[in-house]
């Protein structure tokens, strides 16, 4: 969205931004999140007749949003990006949600290499010298998140991305019944 306001191309008017998670918007279906889009139309009718630029975040918590969604690229002068951090939203279903109408991007932690650039660490180039850059990596892996927050917080941090991802995720996404097993599996 920041890219597109320094662009001076777009303008405010233009972009709309909703995040599904807000608890002041739940529980919300397809139905709910079409009104919400029109609500915009409504506040802006001049965005009928140019390029508008729609944001959703965890979209997948909304039941129907595919329709919607849908919809909106079939019937809107429009781009729409969707995020999600679930594995309920995987780029194999995004395309077969919106059936043709999409460009699916995974976000994956840093490798080794773009971890030193990041932390502008000099790669190494000789076993001895990496050994101990490699554990530091290792230790945090290649969330780039950690170096906004004091490394007092990491731990904590590191432990709710294994909370989600693997806890959460794949115990609602496969209907584990037994999830003390998962978790000591994951340990």
């Amino acid at each position: 969205m920041q890219e597109l306001l320094h662009s001076n191309c777009v303008s405010r008017e233009q972009i709309f931004a909703l995040n599904v998670e807000d608890d002041r918007l739940l529980p919300m279906n397809g139905k709910m999140l079409g009104q919400w889009v029109d609500a915009f139309y409504q506040l802006f009718p001049e965005n009928h007749d140019r390029m508008t630029y729609l944001f959703f975040d965890e979209i997948q918590n909304v039941e129907g949003w595919s329709l919607t969604l849908r919809r909106l690229l079939d019937t809107k002068k429009c781009q729409i990006t969707i995020t999600g951090s679930s594995a309920k939203l995987l780029s194999k279903e995004i395309h077969t949600e919106l059936r043709g109408r999409s460009l699916a991007t995974e976000v994956f932690p840093l490798t080794f290499k773009e971890w030193c650039a990041f932390y502008e660490k000099p790669t190494p180039h000789h076993p001895d010298q990496g050994r101990k850059l490699i554990l530091e990596f290792l230790h945090g892996g290649g969330f780039p998140e950690l170096k906004t927050i004091p490394r007092e917080r990491h731990q904590e941090l590191l432990q709710g991305y294994v909370d989600i991802v693997i806890l959460r995720d794949i115990i609602e996404r496969h209907s584990i019944k037994n999830d003390l097993a998962l978790r000591y599996l994951t340990r």
